[in-house]
Parts: C-alpha cells; structure tokens; sequence
C-alpha cells in the first residue's frame, strides 16, 4: 500500500481545466509534501487558490493513511509484511480524523481570480470535507479573530496575498495564534520586492540566536514575481524543560 497518490489523472485534469494560467506550480506539490509530513490539524489558508487543492488533497491521504495505521497497530497478530512499519511506529500517536483547512478569501478580485475556481475543482476531487471556505479580507483582523477562535491554536498558516506594508502587523497577529510548540506560518513571496525583503530582515534580527524560532527561504530563480516563501517554525521550550520534539532513541 503507497498512500501517496500525487498528479494522478483526475487531479492534473481538475487542476488544468480550473488552473489554466497559475504561477505556484512548484509551490503546490511542497505544500502537499510538507502537509503530508508534519501533518497539522488546523490549517489557515489566507489567500485561496491553487495551493489550496493541495493542503485538501494531503489531508485526505493522511486520514486515508491513519486509518490503515489504527488498524495495524490494534490487530492482535502483526501482518509480517508490515512489520517494520509497525516497529517504527509512534504507538502513542493521536489518530485524528478531524483535521481541517480553513481558506480566507474576500474574492475581489474581477480578473484572473484564482479563488473561486477551488470550488470547482474540490468538489470535482469530493476534497469538500476537509476545507471550511470563509468569505472575508485577510486583512479584517477584528473578524478572522472572530472567525479562528475556536480553532487556537493553529498548527499552520499560509499567508499568500499580497500584505505589503501591512505585512509586520500581520504576522505578528497570526504568529501569537499558532502552536507554541512545532507550529508553522508560511509566507508567500518574500524575497525579491523591497517590502517583503525587509520585513525578513528585521524578523531575522529580531530572533537572532533565538532558538524559538526556525526561519528558512526558498527561491524560484527563473521568476521575477511571486518566487519564493518563506517557512517560520515555532517552537517555544515547554516550561518543564522537556524536549520538544521528545527524543525517541539513541541512534538514527
């Protein structure tokens, strides 16, 4: 059984007939990867689109794939031929069915919109299940307050909209609301536009040698719009002092 079942043909084909002219082709299959990988429960996607489809489509191979686990861990005779993934596994892993991505979108925008297209395609992919679709501004803070609170803490947050100069008080507004410990915001073209570029900077010297904070860029070199993101991981030391994430073994 491999539970990764990425660009089959039905989603390459709702991807291009809801897609045609996209410009995170890359941007997408990471966000599937990561998703699929550190596997948060509540997701916020300010900004919907293309990406979108891939947070949906992660979430619904993870409990495609917690579902498998649960049943191998309680059988009461190992399947030999699973018996290495049964010894590797985190036996005190909490299984969760209830992982959701929730999408911001004000959908403003008359021309080349990218957000209402995700209708189509995550009912085409029947991805519905997974995704709460809130009509709003990214930028209405009073409301997204509102809207997320019941959802504290967020285990990861896509900001991908053009913030601008807006952009320091947003982050410092979804960073107080994600997990202190292991949760992630993500954050859309960063790199290569003046107002982005020195947000980075000045977070960067605000947590330099400061372990509560991971921060890694990535740059699509052949794009002069819309190239690169940035990932920021929190992780604040637990009061009692243990390891967070805990250490399992000795050895790799």
């Amino acid at each position: 059984m491999h539970f990764t079942n990425f660009y089959n043909k039905e989603l390459k084909d709702a991807l291009d007939e809801n897609f045609s002219n996209i410009v995170t082709e890359n941007v997408g299959p990471f966000i599937y990867s990561t998703i699929k990988t550190i596997r948060p429960k509540k997701i916020l996607e300010i900004g919907a689109g293309y990406t979108s489809i891939f947070f949906a489509k992660a979430l619904k191979e993870i409990e495609e794939e917690d579902d498998f686990d649960k049943k191998l861990i309680n059988e009461k005779k190992n399947d030999p031929n699973w018996e290495r993934r049964y010894k590797l596994y985190n036996k005190n892993y909490q299984f969760s069915s209830n992982s959701k991505l929730i999408i911001v979108d004000n959908f403003s925008k008359e021309q080349h919109d990218t957000a209402r297209p995700v209708d189509n395609a995550i009912k085409k992919l029947e991805l519905d299940k997974y995704i709460n679709f809130v009509e709003a501004d990214g930028m209405n803070l009073q409301k997204i307050n509102e809207m997320v609170s019941e959802h504290l803490p967020l285990d990861f947050v896509f900001l991908d909209f053009g913030a601008g100069a807006a952009l320091p008080i947003l982050f410092k507004f979804y960073f107080e609301r994600i997990n202190n410990h292991g949760g992630y915001i993500m954050v859309h073209s960063t790199l290569t536009n003046a107002m982005h570029r020195l947000w980075l900077a000045e977070l960067k010297l605000k947590y330099n040698n400061d372990s509560s904070l991971e921060i890694m860029s990535f740059l699509e070199p052949n794009k002069i719009m819309q190239n690169s993101f940035t990932l920021i991981k929190k992780n604040i030391e637990t009061e009692t002092g243990q390891f967070n994430p805990p250490i399992y073994t000795a050895q790799p």
